[in-house]
């Protein structure tokens, strides 16, 4: 509550007495009242100005007001109580006219931006009506609304809300050229109304449209659409124009609900707007009055479609503007009508599928570049009116629309292909497939199983990109090999039961997990040749042990030139994995640990493992990672004590948290980065003697957090 400490300078009215005020009112402070107590009444024959002080009503009851008379009341940053009931209470500072004359309303008239007029409620402080009628005013607070509580908003005025309460009431704009700014995200309750044709200025929060079904039938200019959020059907007859937004996009984020256009509905996105559509089902869209229209003014206007669909109504043919479709697949449902490109609207079609469904009717490329006084043609990257970029594609989404593919042969991949069990690659020879940087994309769930069928036939891919990639998904995936130039990319937790063969020999491979898990259930999981650089890139790898594991091939007195690359990556060991050849670099935020006691790393390469800058490796909880001398390979490092090398002094980071260091009888040097102890963490040296110690540099920084203890044992040395 507001302070309620100060002087009470006119006790009118505490004994049934009626007082008649028509002069100026002077208050030392804000804190100074008038109370108009639960017998009396306060008769105001003559408008006051400048209050500045407390007025507080209290005890209102069905035999009249506390306050009589009709003339109003100025506050000028003062306080207005109202305690009639539990029910109905206020408490506000403001500047403003306190209205007598016109039902107890409030009017907010700031005629200077600096010097606004300024509604404060405090917490759960009932709301009156209010009239704003000019350019500069403020309601702020979190006010409870009830059904008198219209915000009546008068031509070419505007108010500032930062509400951080459910808006549950209404807001009138009496004409097109009234203008609400949301300082606070705004939330609309199911009975919230917003009545008339305005201008709302999102200014970069969200508006959050009411949780049942509404209509929106008048006219609304949105300026600097940080997201309009549905919450539910939403069906939209009137004009939604996205207008300014400063640099950065409008956004209308579905949550999965449908978007339906009535009769006359419009989404109009002005010239320079970009309007991204996110999750969103947009039903009834035309090209006529009688559907639902997007307009684009020009051709810097457009619309970023994102795990959207759209279902279309009539043929249309749209003749300016821009649309995008990246981020996820999106679907246009047809039916048997035709979406056209005119020349001066473009279509891109970015790293994503955009499907079209065709429903019952059959396929008659429904998606169409059609030139004004030209002939259409089919949906084809032009690179101009239709694009594809970063081997984004369109396709057909009626089954059976494309046929399943065979090779006989080594060949090269002109297209983006989807398969699946219904439309399968299949190789009935042995051959390699050079993919050029175009995508093999498995269908979801169990229509993607055996989809690429190998049979007996040694298969190697290159330069392709593997989408939603899964053991299952391929027949015969023994006889695959993953050569140079491949990205896996996974769709959800994949469990390797027969190994994937690593092959190539120039250019890294990636695995690029999504933030998925990917268990190692099989001997020789990942199994990668000698020479081939694997990139593991935010995946969580589990289940290594001796046998189930990261496979790296060596002959015999030879060391391997394979390396490993974590990035932002997990790997969660089962057993005691040595890793004995090959090199290891980490990039990013990377983890070693282990769910088991027996769960242990062993650095036994005759490789080095790098740190980069920027980059952390994290020893997990309960976790020993052991250090082995062996020679490092093509270096004069002949001992071996220096495999961990830290790229930058300042941001490559080992992060030792509650595990165990251990070292060999050959020893380890650490020098040149950082090393951050956390919680109890044990450095364990199997050193005979101090030529071998484990040796900590001067130069590299040892943090030591709060609460953490470092335990020692055997021979440690501190020494440059």
């Amino acid at each position: 509550m507001f302070a309620r400490k100060g002087y009470v300078l006119a006790l009118l009215a505490l004994l049934g007495l009626s007082t008649t005020i028509n002069a100026t009112l002077n208050f030392s402070s804000r804190e100074s009242r008038i109370i108009a107590g639960s017998t009396a009444q306060f008769l105001v024959r003559s408008a006051i100005s400048n209050f500045n002080g407390t007025l507080e009503i209290s005890d209102v009851d069905a035999t009249g007001n506390r306050i009589a008379g009709t003339a109003n009341i100025a506050f000028e940053d003062g306080i207005l109580e109202t305690n009639y009931s539990a029910s109905c209470s206020m408490q506000a500072r403001f500047t403003g006219a306190y209205n007598r004359a016109d039902g107890d309303t409030i009017t907010l008239a700031g005629d200077a931006a600096a010097t606004p007029d300024r509604l404060r409620f405090e917490a759960g402080a009932s709301i009156p009506a209010i009239n704003v009628t000019t350019a500069y005013n403020r309601i702020e607070g979190s006010p409870i609304f009830t059904d008198e509580s219209v915000i009546a908003i008068a031509a070419s005025s505007a108010v500032e809300l930062a509400i951080t309460t459910k808006f549950n009431s209404t807001i009138t704009f009496a004409a097109a050229s009234g203008v609400v700014t949301l300082i606070d995200s705004l939330y609309l309750d199911d009975a919230a109304v917003i009545a008339g044709d305005g201008k709302i200025d999102i200014n970069g929060k969200s508006l959050h449209l009411q949780g049942k079904e509404t209509s929106w039938a008048t006219d609304l200019v949105f300026t600097n659409a940080g997201d309009i959020e549905l919450h539910s059907k939403t069906t939209l007859s009137g004009t939604w124009y996205f207008s300014d937004t400063s640099g950065d996009d409008a956004t209308v984020n579905g949550n999965g609900n449908i978007l339906e256009f009535g009769a006359g509905g419009i989404i109009h996105v002005e010239q320079g707007v970009g309007l991204a559509l996110t999750d969103v089902v947009v039903r009834n869209l035309g090209d006529s009055a009688s559907y639902g229209q997007f307009i684009m003014d020009d051709g810097t206007a457009t619309i970023k479609l994102s795990n959207t669909s759209l279902l279309l109504s009539e043929n249309i043919s749209w003749t300016m503007g821009a649309m995008l479709v990246h981020g996820s697949d999106c679907t246009i449902v047809t039916a048997g009508y035709t979406l056209g490109f005119d020349s001066k609207m473009g279509l891109s079609v970015d790293n994503v599928t955009l499907w079209y469904d065709t429903l019952s009717s059959g396929d008659e490329k429904n998606i169409k570049y059609t030139p004004s006084g030209g002939s259409e043609t089919d949906y084809a990257d032009d690179g101009a009116h239709i694009n594809y970029e970063n081997n984004g594609v369109i396709r057909c989404a009626v089954a059976g629309a494309e046929d399943s593919i065979s090779y006989s042969s080594s060949s090269t991949m002109t297209k983006n292909e989807v398969i699946s069990s219904s439309r399968t690659m299949t190789f009935s020879a042995a051959a390699t497939l050079t993919g050029g940087g175009y995508a093999i994309e498995w269908a979801r769930g169990s229509s993607g199983a055996n989809a690429m069928v190998l049979g007996a036939n040694a298969v190697t891919l290159t330069g392709v990109v593997l989408k939603n990639f899964h053991t299952a998904g391929v027949s015969g995936i023994a006889n695959l090999s993953i050569g140079d130039d491949v990205s896996i990319e996974l769709a959800a937790d994949e469990s390797i039961t027969t190994a994937w063969n690593f092959t190539g020999s120039s250019t890294a491979s990636t695995i690029y997990g999504k933030g998925c898990k990917l268990t190692l259930g099989v001997a020789n999981a990942l199994n990668i040749s000698n020479g081939v650089t694997l990139n593991l890139q935010d995946v969580k790898v589990a289940g290594i042990t001796p046998t189930n594991d990261i496979e790296i091939a060596c002959a015999a007195g030879t060391y391997s030139t394979s390396k490993l690359v974590l990035k932002d990556t997990q790997l969660e060991f089962a057993g005691e994995y040595p890793f004995a050849e090959a090199s290891i670099d980490i990039s990013g935020d990377c983890l070693f640990g282990g769910r088991t006691a027996a769960a242990s790393f062993g650095l036994r390469t005759s490789g080095t493992m790098t740190i980069l800058a920027d980059s952390t490796l994290t020893i997990d909880r309960n976790f020993t990672f052991t250090y082995e001398g062996r020679p490092i390979a093509g270096s004069s490092n002949a001992n071996g004590m220096e495999k961990i090398v830290f790229t930058n002094a300042v941001t490559s980071r080992l992060y030792l948290n509650g595990c165990e260091f251990r070292t060999s009888t050959t020893g380890a040097k650490l020098s040149g980065g950082r090393l951050v102890i956390d919680d109890k963490v044990t450095f364990s040296s199997g050193a005979h003697h101090d030529a071998s110690a484990l040796k900590i540099d001067t130069d590299l920084t040892v943090e030591i957090l709060a609460g953490a203890v470092l335990d020692m044992y055997g021979y440690i040395e501190y020494a440059a």
